[in-house]
């Protein structure tokens, strides 16, 4: 689902922020909205089950299912270059400074590129992903950075004991 916090803009459950029109022009909140009710199983206001989101859902490249800003590494500085133009043009229209993601694990951890605008954070906790431990992206006013749980806090159990604060710092923009 899609939340605003002050000018970061966080894309979670699988969903990225992909044109600079269509998505926006048609409402981020809308469709958070109608992709909520759907995933609920709810009603529409006559009664009916709701719809799938069609702008939502789409193919491969919608907003749930594109992985454009969340590959570790890109095939070619070209892809980059493109991905990380789109991505700046949808920042403006959205008006926001940011974008996190997940739905797509980081063998690296919690990382982030074209210059600190897009936040990967899916770090694959699962046993059947990566059973990486996990880690927080802290927001703040001026800084962002990862919050990585330090292997000596770990109990037999894995429960967390305590966490510790990661060199991953980048200046809002």
């Amino acid at each position: 689902m899609h939340v605003k916090l002050g000018t970061i803009s966080s894309a979670t459950k699988h969903a990225h922020l992909l044109s600079p029109s269509c998505e926006v022009e048609y409402g981020l909140e809308r469709i958070n909205h109608e992709v909520s009710n759907w995933m609920k199983h709810a009603n529409n206001r006559w009664g009916q089950p709701t719809k799938i989101p069609f702008i939502a859902i789409r193919g491969f490249d919608s907003i749930v299912w594109s992985r454009l800003y969340s590959h570790e590494t890109f095939q070619n500085p070209e892809d980059k270059i493109q991905a990380c133009a789109l991505l700046s043009a949808a920042l403006v229209a959205a008006n926001v400074r940011g974008l996190v993601v997940g739905h797509t694990p980081q063998t690296v951890g919690a990382n982030c590129t074209c210059d600190g605008r897009v936040w990967r954070i899916d770090v694959g906790m699962s046993s059947g992903v990566l059973h990486a431990l996990p880690e927080v992206l802290e927001i703040t006013d001026t800084k962002v950075r990862v919050l990585r749980m330090a292997e000596e806090f770990l109990q037999e159990d894995d429960t967390v004991k305590g966490w510790y604060n990661s060199l991953d710092q980048q200046q809002v923009i």
